[in-house]
């Protein structure tokens, strides 16, 4: 099968990705509701609890940033439930045998899951005014870019975890094993450096963990934002980049390695 061909029928599984996320309108909806309504509730529940003040911070902006990628997080791992649903009615083992190869579905299906992810993080981002996050236009498309990182080493992840995966009871029972963890250790809800060491330490085979820590160095790094702030991100800014970039490197090529050995029943 030629270039042009490969890249059509990859640009096609995508497409259907996109347009299941499109078609469910109550899906749409809520991948915007809940996360800004756990933001502006819990965020400003416990800002008053706890003293973010003394460093010139609040809770709101500190939870905001890791919303921002749990929500996009969720919205990747969401999508996957298709692969799986594919695989349950057989309409993976017919992609199998067509001229596309294993590489070029399982692109299509991480480019799918990538703009959804992308998608999530444009809605969450439409809020951030809400917490005092202020963006000019050079600002705003650097945080782009990081969202459209997060979103595809997201994509990358749930696409190793789901790659084996063939009944959808089992996706959200795995879902569930996986989100809760690596949410809770990745410095989302609160700085890592109050934890024990030990969870410290889990915590940095965490991707999870890295994309929160980018993306929070996107957002503090602001003229509203006090210097002393970036003290809440676990690691600087290049680290977390180099480590993003890594991960979703190792990642992908897991995926690509373990979809292209499975064979479909």
């Amino acid at each position: 099968m030629n270039y042009c061909s490969q890249k059509s029928g990859v640009l096609t599984i995508w497409r259907r990705e996109v347009l299941l996320f499109f078609h469910n309108k109550l899906k749409l909806f809520t991948s915007f509701f809940v996360p800004v309504f756990f933001v502006v509730v819990l965020g400003r529940g416990l800002t008053a609890m706890i003293p973010f003040s003394d460093l010139g911070f609040d809770f709101e902006k500190f939870l905001y940033s890791g919303v921002l990628v749990l929500s996009i997080l969720v919205a990747v791992f969401d999508s996957m439930i298709s692969l799986v649903i594919d695989r349950e009615t057989g309409f993976m083992r017919e992609l199998s045998v067509s001229p596309l190869s294993k590489t070029g579905i399982a692109v299509g299906k991480i480019l799918g899951g990538t703009s959804r992810g992308f998608i999530q993080g444009v809605l969450v981002l439409c809020v951030a005014g809400f917490v005092g996050i202020q963006f000019t236009i050079p600002f705003f498309l650097y945080t782009l870019l990081t969202i459209i990182l997060v979103a595809f080493g997201s994509a990358c992840f749930a696409f190793f975890m789901t790659s084996t995966i063939d009944r959808v009871e089992t996706f959200s029972f795995m879902s569930q094993i996986i989100l809760s963890p690596t949410a809770f250790l990745s410095g989302a809800f609160f700085p890592l450096t109050s934890m024990p060491g030990w969870l410290q330490k889990i915590s940095l085979i965490n991707p999870v963990f890295y994309f929160v820590n980018l993306t929070r160095n996107v957002l503090f790094r602001n003229p509203f934002c006090s210097s002393n702030v970036l003290g809440l991100s676990y690691y600087s800014f290049e680290f977390s980049l180099s480590m993003s970039i890594i991960m979703t490197i190792i990642f992908l090529s897991l995926a690509l390695i373990m979809f292209n050995y499975k064979k479909w029943k």
